[in-house]
């Protein structure tokens, strides 16, 4: 019985101690979009992510891309990025997923797809920032 005791006093420093691992991100209030005529990004959201309710570690941004009124025909899908900002001013970008036909594809992959005028596709970006990081603000930018 003794090593029984043993064990659960040696899983429960365990478990004290990755409990303090890490911490959660806080994600910006909301989202910005710099996107030219042709395209418009609507449907923002700005989410936290992880494997634990605990233990958020992953800052979302998610929109519907469209074309907009200026846009005759079905135009090229652009580039889309996510420009992240953190409280101490370091910033990262990160490319955004489109989902097309229930699949998740990256810019890169898109070959010639394209948006009617009254199609829109979600588009999506997920960004890992350090443990504990604030996120003070996310632009979604959209290439011209």
């Amino acid at each position: 019985m003794h090593g029984h005791a043993r064990s659960a006093a040696v899983a429960v420093l365990v478990a004290a101690l990755l409990a303090g691992c890490g911490s959660a991100v806080t994600p910006p209030d909301g989202v910005a979009v710099d996107s030219p005529d042709a395209y418009a990004v609507e449907e923002t959201h700005v989410w936290t992510s992880g494997s634990t309710t605990e233990y958020k570690s992953q800052v979302v941004v998610s929109g519907t891309l469209r074309s907009t009124d200026d846009a005759t025909g079905n135009i090229s899908l652009p580039e889309i990025t996510v420009r992240f900002t953190l409280t101490g001013g370091e910033t990262q970008t990160v490319g955004a997923i489109y989902e097309l036909d229930r699949r998740q594809t990256a810019f890169a992959d898109l070959d010639n797809a394209t948006l009617a005028p009254d199609e829109g596709i979600p588009v999506r970006a997920v960004f890992d920032p350090a443990d504990g990081a604030t996120v003070r603000d996310a632009t979604i930018r959209v290439a011209a």
